[in-house]
């Protein structure tokens, strides 16, 4: 029998959906924040029902409590192996109890099934979980997700994949009103002076009282975009060590490293791919994303580097056959190629092209690729796999794009390869994102970083081979001592000065957090081994056994969630029903934005599969109604049916995204009208006042177009200094190879230039 979810409200059969609301609530303390999301469920039809619900959380959550609120009782769950815990659950829910299982079906990708609901029966699902904040250079980013965006699924993946893997991955979505929504509050202790916050994605209420900001959402918010929070702070650049006992007595450090990275003064020439996915999923705002993304990247290159665009989709096709010089010519073609591109190529294969990318043959440049993506595919291990084979002579600096990136296989490519990872959400500002992340692309990282621990072995440490540190990042170390614990730590990265840190102990009440943090990124670095692995070993090897029974023992003994473990309640009933309980997918909204699309039905199709096991793996979505659905054309809906609105720049930013646009290549820029009326001068003045310059016209009008346009930076656009810095340290380059020396900025453009072209300061050739 089909069912079909009609706009996410009710069933065929006019039954309500069960979950009714999700309540967020995050607390952030140091370096870290725990955060509790709680899932009400209330159910209204006649007949028991078991509820399925996909959801998403954060890929670096340390997920650690679980409790049940039922008829005004509170029960705790218990982490054990999944397989016993599917087994104690299907035999509960046969038997009439009440059964509520959590598995973790990717690092950022769980499912809660709430088994023998009756009749005017309502449930609190409360999940509980420790993350890292998210450490910027100028603050802390924290983003909360809220949707699992469909997933592209590789057609030879389909042919193996397991049925219950399958479920668990497309959960039935839907493009309009949604019976629940979500909340969230949040009390962060800041580490530093509070100078501004960013919430792009959400209208957010908040306040700051003796360091803590307190917030809230104004209102409730659908869940089809994730919650983005960036707080700028005023805060000291100084490594730390902190220190935690667990309850056996062992101690747990916290290492924080973020040093600056000096400046290079010859920079090695590099060889830079940018792999742009243009899949059907990018079309819309992800593909504008894209292409200014791609602009900005284009110009933070030098003269010398080497470059190509690959664009990829069902299929893949490169600018040039092979990488060329970065020059004016070639930017002119990249410029005009990066036009050309929307979400217009298919299925988002990533593999076939990021092979052909990485087994080039190794040049005497570092090879570097920038790519630019929504992530939703679900053959994330082999592509992770296929890029640890290729960490020694390619890093990978992948840009989550979109309002619900996953951000596991962005995250895990960025680690694994020795690169860098970035998050753009379509409301927030491109520009500084782009140009942090050129800069640890094009500055080289400090290698090696080592951590001495005062002549003792730590019995776990995460990470175990410390990364390479780029411009900007923070790196956190954790590690534990069961015996005597260090009275010193040193951090020496590359060749910068040795720090030496005297570790400084949480009070009680936050001891718990450290060893949960260790815990879980212990368990990340074997998953993600063990999703390798699979890919170059039979399922039976003994490594991949071994690796098992680590992630089995380190979640249970620390009451974590992980591939291998569910958390697992049973509410024993002495009555069972008069008949079984029905299944209940909970449909999940679709990405806002998602594929271009703003209204409309997708997954329409609910099969039941004949012969398929009866418990949580029991029914999924056919795979052909569920990709026939995909492939459905929704019309554009009337202007004022849409969920968000599409807002041009003002004047101001449209002028300083010209202004960088218009840089060439080798850092000048070229006089024009536009460039001079923004200066308040004609071009005649500008050309006349640099005539006196011993160069040919046409490098004397560049001269007179990059002094206008660096001083425009300097001063109209001084506040956003971050986001073209790069372009201003090309163009002085570029000057400083006139001999031309640059004054301090004042008020007056005409009397500046007069002294910038002025004998005293110009040092002719």
């Amino acid at each position: 029998m089909e069912e079909v979810v009609m706009a996410g409200l009710q069933n065929a059969e006019g039954a309500p959906v069960p979950l009714r609301a999700v309540a967020i609530h995050v607390v952030g303390r140091g370096p870290a924040c725990r955060v509790t999301v709680a899932q009400k469920y209330r159910h209204e039809e006649p007949r028991p029902v078991e509820a399925v619900y996909t959801f998403p959380l954060p890929e670096e959550a340390a997920v650690c409590g679980f409790q049940v609120e039922l008829d005004g009782r509170v029960l705790t769950g218990r982490v054990e192996d999944r397989d016993k815990c599917v087994e104690i659950y299907d035999q509960a829910l046969s038997q009439g109890h009440g059964a509520f299982l959590v598995d973790q079906d990717r690092p950022n990708v769980f499912t809660a099934y709430v088994g023998n609901l009756r009749s005017g029966e309502e449930v609190v699902l409360r999940l509980s979980y420790t993350a890292l904040l998210n450490w910027l250079p100028d603050g802390l980013e924290l983003i909360i997700p809220t949707v699992v965006s469909p997933r592209y699924f590789p057609p030879e993946q389909l042919r193996d994949i397991d049925p219950a893997e399958l479920f668990h991955l497309t959960p039935p979505a839907v493009l309009g009103p949604l019976p629940y929504g979500f909340t969230l509050t949040l009390d962060l202790e800041l580490p530093g002076r509070l100078a501004g916050v960013e919430c792009p994605s959400h209208p957010l209420r908040w306040e700051l009282t003796d360091g803590r900001m307190k917030g809230a959402l104004t209102g409730e918010a659908r869940m089809d975009q994730d919650f983005v929070l960036k707080v700028t702070l005023d805060q000291s650049r100084e490594p730390f060590c902190l220190a935690a006992r667990e309850a056996d007595g062992a101690t747990v450090l916290l290492v924080g490293l973020n040093p600056e990275v000096p400046h290079s003064a010859a920079k090695k020439p590099l060889e830079v791919i940018f792999l742009v996915d243009c899949s059907g999923s990018m079309a819309g705002e992800s593909a504008a994303q894209a292409r200014n993304a791609l602009e900005l990247g284009l110009r933070a290159l030098r003269q010398g580097d080497t470059f190509n665009i690959v664009a990829f989709g069902d299929y893949w096709q490169g600018l040039f056959e092979e990488p060329q010089l970065f020059h004016q010519a070639t930017l002119e073609k990249a410029s005009g190629f990066v036009q050309t591109l929307d979400g217009h190529m298919g299925g988002t294969e990533i593999l076939a092209p990021l092979k052909a990318v990485l087994h080039r043959s190794v040049s005497s440049r570092p090879r570097k690729v920038i790519l630019l993506t929504d992530g939703e595919v679900a053959n994330e291990a082999e592509i992770i796999s296929l890029a640890q084979e290729h960490r020694s002579h390619c890093a990978l600096y992948p840009v989550g794009l979109g309002r619900g990136p996953n951000a596991h296989l962005i995250r895990t490519l960025a680690r694994v390869s020795g690169g860098a990872a970035a998050f753009v959400h379509p409301q927030a500002r491109l520009e500084p994102v782009m140009v942090a992340l050129m800069e640890k692309v094009t500055r080289p990282a400090l290698n090696p970083v080592e951590i001495r621990w005062d002549g003792l072995t730590p019995d776990l440490q995460a990470p175990a081979l410390l990364p390479p540190l780029h411009h900007g990042e923070h790196l956190l170390v954790l590690a534990r001592f069961s015996g005597k614990a260090p009275r010193k730590v040193k951090l020496k990265a590359g060749n910068s000065r040795v720090w030496e840190l005297e570790p400084t102990v949480l009070e009680n009440g936050e001891d718990q957090t450290l060893p949960l943090l260790l815990a879980r990124e212990a368990l990340r670095e074997r998953e993600d081994r063990l999703l390798a692995c699979r890919w170059r070993w039979q399922p039976d090897s003994r490594v991949v056994k071994e690796l098992k029974r680590e992630i089995v023992e380190l979640s249970t003994r620390y009451g974590l969630l992980s591939s291998l473990t569910s958390f697992l309640v049973v509410d024993e009933r002495a009555e069972a029903p008069a008949e079984a309980a029905v299944l209940r997918r909970i449909p999940v909204a679709l990405t806002r934005g998602w594929g271009g699309m703003e209204q409309g039905l997708l997954f329409r199709w609910h099969r039941t599969i004949p012969g398929m096991p009866s418990l949580p793996s029991a029914r999924f979505e056919d795979l052909e109604a569920h990709f026939l659905c995909l492939k459905t054309p929704v019309s554009t809906p009337p202007a004022r049916h849409r969920f968000y609105m599409r807002l041009e720049p003002d004047p101001e930013e449209q002028d300083f995204r010209r202004l960088i646009r218009e840089q060439a290549a080798g850092g000048w820029w070229s006089l024009t009208p536009w460039l001079a009326q923004q200066v308040g001068m004609e071009m005649a003045e500008l050309e006349e006042a640099a005539g006196k310059l011993p160069f040919f016209r046409t490098t004397t009008r560049r001269v007179a177009a990059t002094l206008a346009a660096l001083y425009l930076l300097k001063t109209r656009f001084l506040n956003r200094e971050e986001e073209w810095r790069l372009s201003a340290a090309k163009a002085e380059a570029w000057l400083e190879s006139k001999n031309l020396i640059l004054p301090p900025p004042s008020p007056d453009f005409q009397a500046w230039l007069e002294q910038a072209l002025a004998t005293g300061v110009w040092v002719g050739q």
